[in-house]
């Protein structure tokens, strides 16, 4: 069997785009991101990923699925129409996304198709990912320079992502074996509508679950977008400049753990959650923090149901008639750095497939984010999520 490899780079946070005929590909978006998250809490402290790279990398990968691994990947996915809506609202989501002309902030997307050159794919299923997908198509020589095509890929994924996503394939993932590489790069930078201000920064205790370690804490007072269940959980939009792309801050009580808060996690309870918001002024106190993080997704995908895209029964004729090639490996990585100024995100994604009750505050309110929280970027025309973490200890 031949292996098929897909990466995929991004950056940014969706909420309510690609809706066609009643399809809403934003919100199927985000009910993976909501799905996908906990399987990645079981494997680190800290988390962040771009769901929507992740997402992106494997709806062109969904393209050349058929039968049952159509079936398990639809599911995972939250594919319920026919796959030519699918494929039209990822076109119309893609140029929502994208700034239209001159923006105060950075955003860009770009997908690529990375094929063996010598190995026959289905022509009708290039020309889907080259016009839905605006994927750009390259010949590749794995059989005889896999090593030379591992760092090809690596320059166009560091490109893509202003250098923040270095060495996405690690030596010796790719060899003679390996057929086609999908790839899916996105970058944000922004800058707060509202920002700290250096002076106002001071060292200060954050309560992780290992004991208290000092960080440098940012500061300001403003008003924003804000709401708190008394008792439990407080929560915190903090918009970029031009209003597209905000920061959503989920912050526990002290009394209720950040697990709880997570296990209340549902597309119902956000919307709910982001509506009750109202404009209130806000002491913030909140770290200043880096994370690049690095996963292997194939056990979280199949636990999402995914399971027989990874076995030698994976049946992706739809991109090839050759019957031989399944997914061999997903990868992801991620980075973020959030500073007084704003914030900088890129992403990376990899599939490989080779032969064989809310009460608004009306007045001053004290945000104090020094323990444990989760938070997403989002684009707020669309409302799809574009990142995704949870900083527990910024060591």
């Amino acid at each position: 069997m031949k292996r098929l490899w897909f990466f995929a780079v991004l950056m940014g946070l969706l909420w309510a785009g690609g809706r066609m005929d009643g399809f809403d590909l934003a919100e199927a978006n985000n009910g993976f991101a909501l799905k996908i998250y906990p399987q990645l809490c079981k494997e680190k402290g800290n988390v962040f990923f771009s769901p929507f790279s992740i997402y992106n990398a494997l709806a062109m990968t969904y393209e050349g699925a058929r039968e049952k691994t159509e079936r398990e990947m639809a599911a995972a996915l939250n594919l319920s129409v026919p796959r030519e809506r699918v494929r039209n609202a990822f076109f119309r989501l893609l140029n929502e996304l994208l700034p239209q002309g001159k923006a105060p902030y950075q955003l860009k997307i770009a997908n690529a198709f990375w094929a063996e050159k010598s190995y026959s794919f289905r022509e009708d299923f290039l020309r889907i990912l080259k016009k839905y997908y605006k994927s750009s198509l390259f010949e590749a020589d794995f059989k005889n320079n896999p090593e030379g095509e591992r760092k090809r890929i690596n320059l166009w994924v560091e490109e893509k992502t202003e250098g923040k996503i270095k060495e996405l394939i690690p030596p010796g993932l790719l060899d003679n074996t390996s057929r086609l590489v999908l790839t899916n790069a996105i970058y944000f930078r922004g800058k707060w509508r509202s920002g700290f201000s250096k002076n106002s920064t001071q060292s200060a205790p954050f309560y992780s679950p290992s004991g208290k370690v000092m960080v440098p804490m940012m500061y300001q007072k403003g008003n924003f977008p804000y709401m708190e269940v008394k008792g439990k959980f407080q929560v915190l939009e903090l918009p970029y400049r031009g209003e597209d792309l905000s920061m959503v801050i989920f912050l526990p009580s002290r009394k209720m753990e950040i697990k709880k808060l997570e296990a209340s996690l549902s597309i119902k309870n956000l919307k709910r959650w982001l509506a009750d918001m109202t404009p209130t002024e806000v002491e913030v106190y909140m770290p200043r923090f880096k994370m690049d993080e690095k996963y292997s997704l194939e056990k979280s995908l199949k636990a999402l149901g995914m399971v027989t895209a990874f076995s030698r029964e994976a049946n992706f004729s739809g991109m090839t008639e050759r019957r031989e090639i399944f997914i061999s490996q997903v990868l992801h990585r991620a980075y973020v750095e959030v500073n007084e100024e704003g914030t900088e995100a890129a992403g990376a994604t990899e599939v490989g497939m080779r032969v064989t009750a809310a009460v608004p505050m009306p007045t001053a309110a004290v945000f104090r984010a020094d323990h444990p929280f989760f938070f997403l970027i989002i684009h707020r025309p669309t409302g799809l999520i574009l990142f995704m973490g949870k900083l527990k200890s910024p060591e």
